[in-house]
């Protein structure tokens, strides 16, 4: 072969001409190519930010089995493993970008649960269209998820169980993973459930289970809700607001009083309730919705709601637990005729030592982070005085200044 080309110098010539314009045209066109898709599909890993409501919360590198107990806040990044015992819970957002300013999802996690993050992604350039990517393997537990859209970029959450999977998109869900079956509800949104080779959707206000090795039940109503526009959508139809400051009528204005309003933050509608005047002053601003509900015939009876503290300026929840930068408050009459108020209040600043004062229907979260609280089976809370009747509900800030913000609230009854 080489005596011929060596015999034959124009024939190669011409072969080694061809070839690299064959290989020239191959780099032209495969250069752009992957160029392209560097810009279209490459990410980066972005860590979801844990803060801890409660107890030590445990992060164990699933490959090293390094293991760090968390008692306020700490990154978790890909293959790392999260869990509470029957004392801790914890709050994890998905972040888009480094400085933590847009939320794309939060999860909430409540006692003795356990999951493995397995992808936490999002496209390493800003023409991308692809989407943001967010998974997990729940092993065991109870965790809410709320995705949050952005109109710029679509979003991916999968959370993967035993038994099966649940495709997330914008909205508020439940996943739990409990005797030897999972069980998915659906808040808001519509869910994607798969097992055994079987796709089944869940629309807002209906759940499935999955049991081990079957596919996924038919969707089923899961609670009654007694709120009217508890998702606040645009406004507050079905609700009334009021604003005061513990001073004379005609000097109100002077001092700064307080407002409502329904704003969008992190893709969700919410309730923002605001007071930035003199300190010192007490103030309160508030949403309420009459109901006067017989609730007698129902077995158990929950609130549930997002909320999210951006400042108080008073610490803990004043002098008598009484001022919180957001509470909920329902008005019942038991089943002797007497009218009682049931409470939960919120705060993320602490006292200092000059300030020993008490914190009852209270609890401490973080700032900035939306929250989503359950409260505990109010039939059976309230068990000594029953309720009978729901008179009213509502949610308000009070203290000195205050920023916080309510969303998706609900009164179920089951």
């Amino acid at each position: 072969m080489t005596r011929r080309f060596r015999a034959n110098p124009m024939r190669t010539a011409w072969v080694v001409t061809v070839i690299s314009f064959i290989t020239c045209c191959a780099l032209a066109i495969a250069a752009p190519l992957a160029a392209r898709g560097v810009v279209l599909y490459a990410t980066d890993t972005r860590p979801l930010e844990l803060n801890v409501i409660d107890g030590a919360v445990l992060v164990t590198t699933a490959r090293t089995r390094d293991t760090q107990a968390v008692v306020s806040r700490a990154p978790v990044s890909e293959d790392q493993r999260v869990a509470t015992d029957e004392k801790s819970s914890a709050i994890l957002t998905f972040y888009a970008d480094e400085k933590a300013q847009e939320s794309l999802a939060t999860i909430t996690l409540y006692n003795n649960a356990s999951f493995l993050l397995t992808t936490a992604r999002v496209p390493r350039f800003s023409y991308s269209g692809a989407a943001d990517r967010l998974s997990l393997y729940l092993e065991h537990g109870r965790i809410r998820v709320s995705p949050s859209h952005r109109s710029a970029r679509p979003l991916q959450v999968v959370v993967e169980t035993p038994h099966g999977s649940a495709h997330l998109p914008d909205g508020s869900y439940s996943v739990e993973v409990r005797n030897e079956e999972t069980q998915v509800t659906t808040r808001g949104g519509e869910a994607t459930v798969i097992a055994g080779g079987q796709v089944v959707i869940v629309p807002a206000g209906e759940r499935t289970r999955i049991a081990a090795g079957q596919a996924p039940d038919a969707p089923q109503p899961v609670e009654q809700d007694l709120l009217a526009n508890g998702s606040f959508a645009g406004n507050l139809d079905g609700w009334s607001s009021k604003s005061f400051v513990d001073v004379r009528e005609d000097a109100q204005k002077n001092v700064g009083i307080g407002t409502v309003q329904v704003i969008t933050r992190d893709g969700r509608q919410a309730v923002f309730f605001s007071r930035r005047g003199q300190e010192g002053v007490h103030a309160e601003t508030e949403i309420r919705q009459d109901l006067n509900v017989d609730v007698r015939d129902f077995d158990a009876l929950n609130i549930t709601f997002y909320v999210q503290l951006v400042f108080q300026s008073l610490q803990g929840a004043g002098m008598q637990s009484s001022e919180f930068p957001l509470a909920a408050q329902i008005s019942y009459t038991d089943i002797y005729g007497v009218e009682r108020l049931w409470t939960s209040g919120f705060y993320y600043l602490d006292l200092d030592s000059s300030r020993p004062w008490p914190l009852r229907n209270v609890q401490k979260i973080p700032r900035g982070v939306w929250y989503a609280y359950e409260s505990p089976d109010l039939i059976e809370l309230l068990r000594e005085t029953r309720p009978s009747h729901i008179n009213w509900i509502r949610f308000y800030a009070s203290g000195y200044n205050y920023e916080s913000l309510i969303s998706e609230a609900e009164l179920l009854v089951r």
